[in-house]
């Protein structure tokens, strides 16, 4: 069990959005303390680093979807971040595939040709083929949101600037809880495949994620 203090939402509110993880399976539980600003959650590691995930970005002052359509929310790279994890914890692949960038996409897919060289448009036909079903895709989803909550994200921070390769690249600087390193940096482009628009993708792998989980 572990006692997360909420700072933006309260305890009940947060108790009923668990259970789209917790499943309201035996052994796992939120409890909301009686001043509904902590919660106590039990739950396997496995589950309960979902959950830290979950809380990290789901705890503040503003939502991580649209309230009129319920569409994730990617117009900054602190929102798309926030959203990509939140996908995450809820295992939500058919979100996850749409916050993804193209040559991610096309790693993830073990694609042996190589993309256009950074910075110019990508193929209409290849974005196509990456973003519809390839062999192994529903499993290269589930790894990669796998991957993501090995350890649980306790911190987001936009970090200012913008590189000009392959696009206008963003980032977010983001920290787990007794993963390797104290800070990582996350990679954003627009629209996954580098064009201007209002959406950002993410272009980074965990650095902890070995080859196989890529096919």
């Amino acid at each position: 069990a572990r006692t997360f203090a909420l700072r933006h939402k309260l305890a009940s509110e947060m108790a009923e959005e668990l259970r789209q993880i917790l499943l309201d399976r035996p052994g796992q539980s939120a409890q909301p303390a009686s001043n509904n600003q902590e919660i106590t959650v039990t739950a396997p590691v496995s589950v309960m680093n979902r959950v830290a995930t979950y809380i990290t970005v789901a705890d503040w002052p503003s939502p991580v979807k649209n309230a009129a359509q319920g569409q994730y929310l990617r117009g900054d790279a602190l929102a798309a971040a926030r959203s990509f994890f939140h996908a995450c914890a809820v295992e939500d692949e058919a979100a996850l595939e749409k916050m993804l960038s193209i040559p991610l996409l096309a790693r993830m897919s073990g694609r042996d040709q190589p993309l256009p060289e950074a910075g110019s448009a990508l193929d209409e036909r290849l974005i196509r083929e990456l973003r519809e079903t390839w062999p192994g895709k529903g499993a290269a989803l589930q790894a990669l949101a796998r991957a993501w909550t090995r350890y649980p994200l306790r911190q987001l921070r936009e970090q200012p600037g913008v590189a000009p390769s392959f696009g206008a690249r963003h980032f977010v600087s983001a920290a787990f809880a007794g993963a390797p390193g104290d800070f990582l940096s996350l990679e954003f482009i627009h629209d996954g495949d580098g064009t201007q628009s209002r959406s950002l993708a993410l272009d980074t792998l965990p650095p902890w994620m070995n080859s196989t989980n890529q096919r």
